[in-house]
């Protein structure tokens, strides 16, 4: 049996994508939960090998660690539910993890935590910058998706894996670069000083 979607449903979804407390609780998701994981989690350390970091011992630091990463991800979603162009943003989201996939198969270590998250962060930053306004919001994001992907890439020598660290602390900071300034995007969505890019697919 075939299921519809009536446009009063996607009319009610799209004005809750755009609604102005929505979007300023979005916001401050945002940036609380880059400051979370910044105190609560280690990604910049040169221990650690995964970009999106690891907690800290115990039970409260790893619950802050994880409202940290569901914080973000609201923000993610209501950028992609209100700014970015949608179907753009998942084909090239759709291509980057598609990669990933690949290289996996082919017998490279890569790490899927990384290709995840700078899958999502490039695809939302192209479906910015390329859009109507051209963001300089969305090349930011173009810039930590790219540092990502790499970070997520292994090694090709012993000695190349402190460079790789390296390489994933400023893939990190990026990264959380991106985050706040697409809190602050929102927020002045919320305002109205940002035109809104609805109806854009």
């Amino acid at each position: 049996m075939a299921v519809s979607i009536s446009p009063g449903a996607t009319d009610r979804s799209g004005r809750l994508a755009s609604d102005p407390l929505v979007l300023r609780v979005s916001a401050l998701g945002g940036l609380v939960g880059v400051a979370l994981r910044l105190v609560f989690c280690d990604p910049f350390s040169s221990t650690k090998d995964s970009i999106v970091g690891y907690p800290q011992s115990g039970v409260g630091p790893a619950t802050a660690e994880t409202l940290g990463v569901a914080l973000v991800a609201l923000a993610v979603i209501s950028s992609y539910r209100s700014i970015a162009r949608r179907g753009f943003a998942l084909r090239i989201g759709g291509v980057a993890l598609g990669s990933a996939v690949i290289l996996a198969s082919a017998g490279t270590e890569i790490a899927f935590d990384g290709a995840i998250v700078g899958s999502v962060v490039l695809a939302i930053g192209l479906a910015l910058a390329l859009g109507p306004e051209q963001s300089a919001v969305g090349w930011l994001g173009v810039l930590a998706g790219s540092l990502v992907l790499a970070a997520a890439l292994p090694p090709t020598s012993f000695e190349a894996s402190r460079q790789a660290r390296e390489g994933a602390q400023v893939a990190a900071l990026a990264s959380a670069g991106f985050i706040v300034a697409l809190s602050v995007r929102l927020w002045r969505l919320a305002d109205g000083t940002v035109p809104s890019l609805e109806g854009a697919r």
